[in-house]
């Protein structure tokens, strides 16, 4: 089996059958198959979006075919949003690698689709649209400053809507399940302003707001159900948010 999926790797079409078996919920297939594909796709994609040196005594591989490579960001974002958690890491991994190549030329309506996401009542597409936004942000954590242009845009169309998210759930009585959005929103911020403020945040009220929304977030009281041993602790996400603004 390993040796005909070798073989067959680079015919057009690979990499979007192993994207449909991983993400495709209307196919009913087996979590670890799931698990299986979307690993060998993350590889494929990360060895082949773009051509690169190989390493010693590596086959030199073909970059993946332009048509495969359109129907993968195509559907990547929304793929996100139903995902379970073991796919959707991969599955992130996999915007990660493409954004670094296509982002914001050849992808330009990333951007929209989590801006759209953002704005979504419905909390699946919220929790999809924040973890594309984490991943995509994340890109940029440690690029020079001339590289990060294009996470000034990125800033300027999705930190209003982060800020009044996290006041929005400032007011709802605390809740483990609201602190999930809560970090993903936090974790935004701090790739964001890893090396530098991005513009957006250079105006005095703007930052101003930002952290009276942090503060609060701190000091909120915690929901019931924390766990008493410490290391179960550490992985609540309620406590990790605190860790993460602090």
């Amino acid at each position: 089996a390993e040796a005909a999926l070798e073989a067959t790797q680079t015919e057009p079409g690979h990499v979007v059958v192993l994207f449909r078996l991983c993400a495709d919920t209307s196919l009913p297939t087996d979590p670890q198959l799931r698990q299986a594909a979307v690993i060998r796709m993350k590889n494929i994609i990360q060895r082949r979006w773009t051509v690169r040196p190989q390493r010693k005594g590596e086959p030199e591989l073909p970059a993946l075919p332009e048509d495969d490579k359109a129907l993968v960001r195509n559907n990547l974002g929304e793929a996100l949003i139903f995902a379970p958690p073991l796919i959707r890491s991969q599955l992130g991994l996999c915007v990660r690698c493409i954004a670094y190549s296509d982002y914001p030329e050849q992808w330009p309506g990333l951007l929209d689709a989590i801006v759209t996401n953002l704005a979504s009542g419905d909390q699946q597409r919220l929790a999809g649209g924040l973890f594309t936004l984490r991943v995509l942000a994340k890109t940029y954590e440690f690029q020079r400053e001339e590289k990060r242009v294009p996470l000034h845009a990125i800033v300027d169309a999705t930190f209003p809507r982060l800020v009044a998210l996290l006041d929005a759930l400032l007011a709802q009585p605390p809740n483990a399940e609201y602190a999930e959005l809560a970090l993903l929103a936090t974790k935004v911020m701090w790739s964001v302003t890893q090396l530098a403020l991005p513009p957006l945040l250079l105006d005095p009220k703007l930052m101003d707001g930002w952290f009276s929304t942090l503060t609060n977030l701190l000091e909120q009281p915690l929901p019931a159900g924390a766990p008493d041993d410490a290391d179960e602790a550490s992985k609540w996400p309620p406590w990790k948010v605190k860790k993460r603004v602090a």
